[in-house]
């Protein structure tokens, strides 16, 4: 009895996993149907016109939101209480890392700033920016093809002295155009982020530069 146990119990994962498979394939288990539709957005190339640039170096830290938007999932709401994905299709990345690399990205396109990247780099940054994703989704409540609806609420802070410097939240909006098919939904979304994008990144140079000026001795010197 001393031996049978253990033998079992070493053995036990396998024939547990030869009932499992019973006639079922490999191929069967490792792919269960064709693979989703996967899609992107891009950043925006925000116009800096007249505001100066700033030596400061900015790091994106990652962005948070709610469990049911942390996913590469497309979501709608076809109710205020309600929340879906469509079917076949993803995001090439989860919310959040998609839109923390498109802050970036648009950032970095602006060519204002001593340096913008992410948390994990070797940046040695001045400012940070952190942001709570409050909305992601196509919102049908009012039926047709809906309206895609983003909200984030972002804040600016100094690295060195882990001061608030600015908080504000950005909704944007634009309706589903077309018949409503995938690639209408993504062009929304895409319509509606871009200008955010702009935005954020705007907001983000004048509140540096403001910041700088009332805090003469934080001002990003030579490394």
């Amino acid at each position: 009895m001393s031996i049978v146990l253990p033998v079992l119990r070493r053995w036990a994962p396998l024939l547990v996993l030869s009932v499992l498979l019973g006639g079922c394939s490999l191929s069967s288990l490792i792919s269960s149907g064709p693979a989703p539709d996967l899609y992107t957005l891009t950043p925006a190339t925000p116009d800096a016109g007249a505001l100066a640039a700033t030596r400061a170096q900015l790091v994106v830290m990652p962005f948070s939101t709610a469990g049911a938007l942390d996913t590469d999932r497309i979501a709608l709401q076809p109710n205020p209480l309600e929340l879906k994905y469509y079917a076949d299709a993803r995001w090439n990345d989860t919310v959040p890392l998609l839109v923390q690399s498109l802050t970036v990205a648009s950032l970095q396109n602006m060519n204002r700033f001593g340096g913008v990247s992410r948390l994990a780099t070797a940046l040695r940054a001045d400012y940070a920016i952190s942001g709570d994703i409050r909305a992601f989704a196509i919102d049908r409540s009012q039926g047709g093809t809906g309206v895609a609806r983003l909200e984030v609420l972002v804040s600016l802070s100094g690295q060195n002295d882990l001061r608030t410097v600015a908080t504000r939240d950005f909704t944007s909006s634009v309706r589903v155009g077309g018949e409503g098919k995938m690639l209408d939904v993504v062009t929304a979304y895409n319509q509606a982020l871009t200008p955010m994008l702009n935005d954020i990144s705007l907001w983000t140079l004048g509140e540096i530069s403001k910041d700088q000026a009332a805090h003469p001795l934080d001002r990003t010197s030579s490394r």
